[in-house]
């Protein structure tokens, strides 16, 4: 079984693969795939929890369309405070939010910046020396507090060094957190209540609409960020070897 957004693909077509096609909307056709990632994790959270997934998506499309604005002034803004390397942290299950943001960053920019996608407790394990004082830091927090608690820690030991710019995508906060003191900047999150591990499909249009804005900055196209073709829509040069 396979989920696609391409019904002409050679993986819809194939009659060895049982195919889920997706609405052609989700379909990019620009270089960088935005709306694509989005709906194929979507997809593959509805397969694995059907009866939780339906609620949530009306529930996060309406508090996405209420606060897309704000969202996007906030990351055009972000995107002119950012001075030379950029840092995405997050804890499982939202690490592939962190590696994505990342990997957009890099895409939309040419490899203009330096990125680095790492967990809370990885970086204090040696890529804390990565971090300089005008580093911009987002972070994503997670909904557990337990969990949270740890996230919060480091993120008080980096202000605590004065290392970074420090940006939080917050929910709802215990009694004990006071984002406006441990972030230089906070955004909403679009599901401050809810389990984690469904989180990455909604969280990632920060990072998106961050990557976009950095790409119109430096003077890129954001549907075609590579123009020496160094990287291209379809991968290139792959042979299947037998």
């Amino acid at each position: 079984m396979a989920i696609t957004c391409n019904s002409r693909g050679a993986l819809a077509t194939s009659p060895l693969v049982n195919s889920i096609i997706l609405d052609p909307r989700t379909n990019d056709q620009s270089l960088v795939m935005t709306s694509s990632f989005s709906n194929l994790v979507l997809a593959g959270l509805c397969l694995a929890n059907e009866s939780l997934m339906g609620p949530l998506i009306t529930r996060v499309a309406a508090e996405a369309q209420e606060k897309f604005v704000l969202i996007d002034k906030q990351m055009k803004e972000l995107a002119h405070k950012v001075e030379d390397r950029l840092l995405f942290l997050a804890s499982a299950p939202l690490f592939g939010w962190a590696q994505e943001g990342a990997l957009k960053v890099l895409e939309m920019t040419a490899g203009r910046f330096p990125v680095v996608a790492e967990t809370y407790l990885g970086l204090r394990h040696g890529p804390m020396s990565f971090v300089r004082n005008d580093t911009m830091v987002i972070c994503v927090l997670a909904n557990d507090p337990w969990g949270r608690r740890y996230e919060v820690d480091l993120v008080r030991e980096l202000r605590a060094k004065r290392l970074g710019y420090l940006v939080g995508i917050c929910g709802d906060r215990s009694e004990s957190d006071d984002f406006t003191k441990l972030f230089d900047a906070t955004i909403p999150a679009l599901l401050p209540q809810g389990p984690d591990a469904v989180r990455t499909a909604f969280e990632i249009l920060v990072p998106q609409l961050f990557a976009y804005h950095l790409s119109l900055r430096t003077g890129l196209n954001p549907d075609n960020p590579s123009p020496a073709g160094v990287i291209n829509r379809v991968a290139q040069g792959i042979h299947i070897y037998h």
